[in-house]
């Protein structure tokens, strides 16, 4: 059921228990009555106040109202009825003489006015954005039974309320994470009016400068690396040197101000910022550092002495910001740990140090959602009215995965947001290095534009490095150190990408299963790395010539493969499908048709068996059959294997005419070349084509014939086919036997299972949730549905779960909960439409069909299609499920 929250100006309240946790501690489960009866009385006063609630955590509460002045007189009702109330006796659980006492909680309220971005999600609605963020550090800076206020609430409410409600102004606050803001306690006769100094950012504790905008994204990791320096994991010790490392743009030095902000209160002797962009020596390093500390320099000892003199009993966390450009760095650092043992550092930087005593966090691109966030964030500072509607959510999506996460991309794109719509920024990102750059003045020349900050890093590489950075800009996708040795020319390959991951310019990824490691660089730095190696024409053929015969090789052992080892070698090749493409593009250009055709070929399916991907699959296989048609003498065995394809992926699409064209010519090539492993697939193919024009007693010949040439050929999994096909025909005759065909199917299905063929049992537990389904046992069906959807999920195919989603739709609907079959059928045809399946319209029918039977309006049938545009198969059915 859809849930209405206030949108627009509203006005976002947090409040939480002061102390709840010591609480809970002392009095264990007889601390639950009272929380339980804290949040009854929040709940019972918002009501009475037009309030409504958001979102509950522990004992915090989230509560939206759409009038600013409703707010501040619930706050104050809801204050009062906290101390009005009969609280009940509760007893220590450790302490067993101790008398019970009635133990009234006391609860911190605050709130802001403001605009905050809805999600679109009408099941699950919440506010996020900058609004929402600040409101809760408000409710962080006071105290239980206090009442704070931003200055925009205040200013909407001081004229309008009653002569008991007042206010106190309590000055401008920096708070943790958003910067400052003007707080204003509520005030009334029956509530305290004296508190403690706020709890916000004491100035003689820092030097931090001011966040230029507000933090979003990585709240949960920020809590994780605070953690390393404070030691409040699992109750070990604090690291003394810890280390973000990314490359320029990741957002290192706000993360790393994030977490400083954090620390404040847990470093006796404080937190302080050392800027160190123009610091290329040790000297210069502790130069910086005795000016961020104001020291009194004297002529004699040196400053670094007197600096260390200065920190060594004190117990201080010390930020250095930028330290990639001085080479000396890490003795610098060392110095400093050894000369201050109680000093801990925080280090921004695009190179670790090396020393054993750091722990180093690799900074990595903003997820989807968080980069989205920051878009609209950034947006909305160039252009106030800029909103993510249906008509650009799309736009901004692909953008933001075009940009990669990378908060400096996407800053510099929104940039463009005041003249260009994200449409128009989209169609230009062709050209990433001449679209984004700003003239903002008040960013460091290395960051106004996306090739300076590549160039920064770029200048400090050896020539060595820079050679082999170069060449590996041919990898699209990434690549393994076995890759890199193969194609690259180099004195040490091996040390060099070992030395560019240390610099960030290659990120890795471990495959835990198989125990290998895999390098990638970003998009715009592979841009970079291309653009260099075109400098040396006769370097680039070569490096491309080696990338290509490498691929194509991978490409040739893939279809040599029998079926029962095609699964394990589609999974292994799939995460090359970057380096196959760039391969095949490469060998286009170079008018070389067979190499194409083999790497086509490989490619056609991968996106076809592992990703469902058709109509990408029919583009590549239908070029490369006429190029190879078109030679003078083909080789027959590859285009037999073309034409197989694309007679398959004729099937999928629905054009059975075509496809048994196609399979005929193939046939006639295959008989040719007595292939019998080639001739048995085709086979198998005119049987699902007599099968689909109704021809039953044919399809059961050629299926027969099929089956005994799998077995012929060697093919055990081939031929475990076939008795899925032979369940099809009993199930689709009307003089078919419905208990034949499922014997028919677990036998497949028992023949998939022994060989762990997915994809073989994705098809059948599909088809024997179709018999189950059409018996009316919806249960039975709805196991068969779901374990075949696990195993497309497991592939990540997104045309096989869309058809899953689809048909867990119908149990749904069938079941009497059409929301939710909507909203399955709403993702069934997302996925179906990214990849061009023809099952889109049927998914669309049902769609319409249900959401008309339940009586859902054209707005919830609009938000229930975009809150599941730009997701993710993996996110979709997490959510669904």
């Amino acid at each position: 059921m859809s849930i209405e929250l206030p949108t627009g100006v509203v006005t976002l309240v947090f409040t939480d228990i002061e102390g709840s946790s010591a609480l809970s501690e002392r009095y264990g489960s007889g601390f639950e009555a009272t929380r339980a009866a804290h949040f009854r009385l929040l709940r019972e006063t918002a009501t009475l106040h037009g309030g409504s609630e958001v979102s509950t955590s522990g004992d915090a509460v989230f509560l939206v109202f759409a009038r600013a002045s409703a707010a501040v007189q619930w706050a104050v009702a809801a204050q009062c009825a906290l101390r009005a109330y009969d609280w009940p006796l509760l007893t220590p659980a450790q302490e067993s003489e101790t008398a019970a006492q009635a133990v009234r909680p006391r609860v911190r309220i605050g709130m802001l006015t403001g605009e905050p971005f809805v999600s679109p999600d009408p099941e699950r609605p919440d506010y996020f954005g900058p609004p929402v963020n600040r409101a809760a550090r408000i409710m962080d800076a006071g105290h239980g039974d206090q009442i704070l206020v931003s200055s925009a609430t205040y200013e909407l409410v001081q004229a309008t309320l009653g002569a008991d409600i007042g206010f106190r102004d309590c000055g401008v606050h920096r708070l943790k994470g958003v910067g400052e803001e003007n707080l204003w306690q509520v005030l009334h006769p029956e509530l305290p009016a004296d508190f403690p100094p706020l709890r916000t950012l004491n100035p003689e504790r820092h030097n931090l400068p001011l966040p230029p905008t507000a933090f979003i994204g990585r709240e949960t990791q920020i809590a994780e690396w605070r953690a390393l320096l404070t030691g409040k994991t699992g109750g070990a010790p604090g690291s003394r040197l810890v280390t973000l490392k990314g490359f320029g743009g990741m957002g290192k030095t706000r993360s790393a101000l994030e977490i400083a902000e954090g620390c404040v209160e847990t470093f006796p002797d404080g937190v302080w910022w050392i800027a160190l962009d123009a610091a290329f020596t040790p000297d210069d390093l502790f130069a910086e550092l005795a000016r961020s500390l104001h020291l009194s320099l004297l002529p004699q000892p040196s400053v670094r002495e007197q600096a260390l003199q200065f920190l060594r009993e004190r117990r201080c966390l010390l930020v250095l910001d930028n330290l990639e450009q001085m080479p000396d760095a890490a003795t610098a650092v060392q110095t400093i740990l050894q000369g201050a043992p109680h000093v801990a550092c925080l280090v921004t930087t695009r190179s670790a140090l090396g020393l054993r005593a750091e722990r180093v966090i690799e900074v990595p691109p903003l997820p989807k959602d968080d980069a989205e966030r920051l878009f609209l964030d950034f947006a909305r500072a160039r252009r106030a009215d800029f909103a993510i509607t249906p008509e650009n959510a799309a736009d901004v999506t692909e953008l933001c995965r075009r940009l990669e996460g990378v908060p400096l991309a996407i800053e510099l794109a929104t940039s463009r947001i005041g003249g260009m719509t994200p449409h128009e920024i989209l169609t230009r990102l062709e050209e990433p290095f001449r679209l984004l750059q700003t003239r903002a003045p008040d960013m460091a020349p290395r960051q106004r534009a996306l090739r300076a900050t590549i160039d920064w890093s770029y200048c400090l590489l050896s020539e060595e490095d820079r050679t082999l950075f170069a060449q590996l800009g041919v990898f699209a996708g990434g690549f393994t150190m076995e890759d890199a040795e193969a194609v690259c020319d180099a004195f040490d390959v091996f040390e060099t990408v070992m030395e560019l991951e240390r610099r960030s310019f290659l990120r890795t990824e471990t495959d835990r299963t198989a125990q290998t490691t895999r390098y990638s660089m970003l998009e715009s730095l592979r841009n970079y790395a291309n653009d260099r190696l075109k400098e040396d024409s006769t370097t680039a053929q070569e490096v491309r010539d080696r990338h290509t015969a490498r691929f194509r090789a991978h490409a040739e052992r893939l279809r040599q493969c029998k079926r029962k080892e095609e699964m394990a070698a589609l999974l292994k090749l799939e995460p090359e499908i970057g380096n196959l493409r760039a391969a095949q593009e490469w060998a286009q250009s170079q008018s070389d048709p067979i190499t194409e055709a083999e790497l086509s070929l490989a490619l056609g399916k991968l996106w076809r068996k592992q990703q469902g991907l058709l109509q990408e699959a029919i583009r590549t296989i239908q070029t490369s059959v006429e190029a190879v048609r078109q030679l003078p003498t083909p080789p027959e065995a590859l285009l037999v294997a073309l034409l197989t394809e694309r007679a398959g992926l004729c099937l999928d699409m629905g054009e059975d005419a075509e496809a048994q064209r196609i399979a005929e010519e193939a046939m006639t090539l295959a008989q040719r070349a007595n292939d019998v492993n080639s001739l048995a697939k085709v086979e198998n193919l005119l049987g699902q084509v007599s099968m689909n024009t109704g021809d039953f007693p044919a399809a059961r010949l050629h299926f027969a014939q099929a089956q005994t040439l799998f077995v012929q050929a060697g093919e055990a999994l081939g031929a475990a086919i076939v008795p899925n096909n032979l369940g099809l025909v009993e199930m689709m005759d009307p003089a078919g036997n419905q208990a034949e065909a499922i014997r028919h199917m677990e036998a497949a299905l028992a023949l998939f299972r022994t060989h762990r063929d997915r994809s073989g049992m994705a098809s059948v537990l599909n088809n024997l949730g179709a018999i189950a389904q059409s018996q009316n046992d919806l249960a039975g069906a709805y196991a068969h549905y779901l374990e075949a959807l696990e195993h497309e999920r497991a592939l990540q195919n997104r045309l096989g779960i869309g058809r899953s989603l689809n048909n867990l739709g119908e149990i749904a609907a069938a079941q009497g909960e059409g929301e939710r079959a909507c909203r399955l059928f709403a993702s069934s045809a997302y996925l179906l439409k990214s990849v061009g399946s023809p099952d889109l319209t049927y998914v669309e029918g049902q769609f319409s069909q249900t959401a008309s039977a339940v009586s859902l309006s054209p707005e919830t049938q609009a938000n229930l299609r975009r809150s599941v545009e730009g997701k993710s198969p993996e996110e979709l059915t997490a959510l669904l499920l």
